[in-house]
């Protein structure tokens, strides 16, 4: 018998025709984003793949199968309209779960088999992300983790922040700008990080464990707003055990105002952009001073108030013990009186004896009023409340004082009354090294009480090792931070 014999194109013809018949009519098709890459021209085709993965292991890399999918011009619009209307809008990038309406074909003459999208399914994709963030969250919760970091302690004036966001982004300088307009002196650790992307939780677990070994008293996530799919980098269990598991209290922006993340449900405190953020900091250092301030009041009034008690029963006290004495000095004097008229004609003897006896009775009154006045007044000047509250205010004095040296050290105003300079670049940047500098630059240099502009001369370098050759990274702030 002879064997048929068919050319390519035939092979594939029939492949084709067979796959048609197979799939006479669209049908849905679910599957992980790969090598999407989307242009801005809503006249351009979008080409991606779907693929599905191990079931077994998840977030695994191992590809079971993968598909081309195209995406015509003709109706990118109407899928990006289904997207948009949805309860929470999406992107279509990779990672994200999907459900495309598909036609399968064969192209005869690449030899090579695609599916053409005609519509999606955005109802799959939300499910498919809360289901994600609803598993992590009950691990989590299974491993004693989802309320581990709220029970930290945070201190009432955090000024040292740990800082975890994408260097030079909107997050960046929206956290750091809101900062600097409280005028409080915050110490910032930053530490950049991808806040998207595969990246994403190999570098924001990183920076979370380098912090943690730092003396910050809180760090913070943050980044700019985006899409729901976008927030679900964040919906990832090894971020939560980071943020969870870390003996500093972590804080969050990740700048959605609908949808929560696993990383803020773990974490000490969310909110929901990086200003917020930055302004519960600076909110907390105020009304750490707001409330000092009135506890410093409270104890000058209360203090106040005893010494005027203490004062009036003083005066109280003298007054008592003058009266008393005034009317038993009227007594004698009046039986004196009274003897003397009784007794004209006696003796010259009896005479002196009777003012020998009242002199004698009158030393003996200015005595016992001497006595009394000083025990009234010894035992006024040794009452246990006025000990104590002269104990407490010179301890609580000291406290303040203590207290109040520290915050003004830290004031930028206290260091250039000292003979320090800011010198600033004329675009507002803070100059610290001599590499930012050139001959004839010209400089802004601010003092206590003003500023004026200076050209740059000569430059000499010190014999000092610069900071990058000890493997730190100095991240300049924006002024008066």
């Amino acid at each position: 018998m002879e064997t048929e014999v068919y050319s390519v194109r035939e092979i594939n013809e029939t492949i084709r025709l067979t796959l048609q018949a197979r799939f006479p009519r669209p049908v849905w098709v679910c599957g992980e984003i790969k090598g999407c890459r989307i242009r801005a021209n809503p006249n351009e085709h979008i080409y991606l793949s779907l693929v599905d993965r191990d079931e077994a292991a998840w977030q695994s890399s191992d590809i079971l199968a993968e598909i081309r999918v195209n995406i015509w011009r003709s109706v990118r619009r109407k899928i990006f309209d289904r997207i948009r209307e949805s309860s929470v809008p999406f992107e279509l990038q990779d990672g994200v779960r999907v459900k495309f309406l598909v036609k399968p074909d064969f192209y005869v003459k690449g030899g090579s088999v695609s599916l053409t999208a005609l519509d999606i399914d955005p109802t799959y994709t939300l499910g498919q992300l809360a289901a994600n963030k609803e598993r992590i969250l009950r691990e989590l919760a299974a491993m004693g983790l989802l309320h581990r970091n709220e029970q930290l302690n945070l201190v009432s004036v955090p000024l040292d922040i740990g800082l975890i966001t994408s260097e030079g982004s909107a997050a960046w300088h929206d956290f750091l700008e809101e900062l600097k307009r409280w005028g409080f002196r915050f110490t910032i650790r930053f530490v950049p990080a991808r806040m998207q992307g595969k990246e994403t939780e190999r570098e924001v677990c990183a920076a979370i464990s380098t912090l943690s070994r730092e003396e910050v008293d809180v760090i913070a996530i943050v980044r700019g707003g985006g899409s729901r799919s976008d927030l679900s980098w964040f919906d990832n269990l090894a971020i939560g055990k980071a943020i969870a598991r870390c003996p500093i209290p972590v804080i969050t922006g990740i700048g959605h105002e609908i949808d929560e993340s696993v990383a803020d449900v773990v974490a000490w405190r969310s909110f929901k952009t990086p200003t917020a953020t930055a302004q519960f900091l600076g909110e907390r250092v105020a009304t750490f001073l707001m409330e000092f301030d009135q506890a410093w009041e409270r104890i000058i009034q209360e203090t106040n108030r005893r010494i005027e008690r203490e004062r009036q029963t003083l005066a109280l006290t003298r007054q008592r013990l003058l009266r008393g004495a005034r009317e038993k000095i009227l007594r004698r004097k009046s039986a004196l009186s009274e003897a003397i008229r009784l007794v004209p004609t006696r003796s010259m003897r009896l005479v002196h004896r009777s003012r020998s006896s009242l002199d004698e009775v009158r030393g003996r009154i200015r005595a016992s009023i001497r006595l009394r006045l000083a025990e009234a007044i010894r035992k006024i000047e040794l009452t246990p409340v006025l000990r104590a509250v002269r104990l407490h205010i010179e301890r609580a004095r000291g406290s303040l004082d203590m207290a109040g040296e520290r915050i003004r050290g830290r004031d930028p105003a206290q260091i250039l009354a000292r003979g320090y300079a800011l010198l600033e670049e004329r675009g507002g940047g803070v100059i610290t090294s001599i590499r930012q500098l050139s001959p004839a630059q010209h400089i802004r240099v601010r003092l206590t009480d003003g500023a004026f502009t200076a050209a740059v001369q000569d430059i000499e370098p010190t014999a000092n090792t610069p900071a990058e050759a000890r493997g730190e990274k100095q991240v300049p702030l924006p002024k008066g931070v």
